[in-house]
């Protein structure tokens, strides 16, 4: 799997804050 700024936003997005 390739790591992609997209991919990333979304998990970011999709995990709030507080679950670091």
């Amino acid at each position: 799997m390739t790591w992609n700024p997209l991919a990333l936003a979304t998990a970011l997005q999709t995990v709030p804050e507080q679950n670091i």
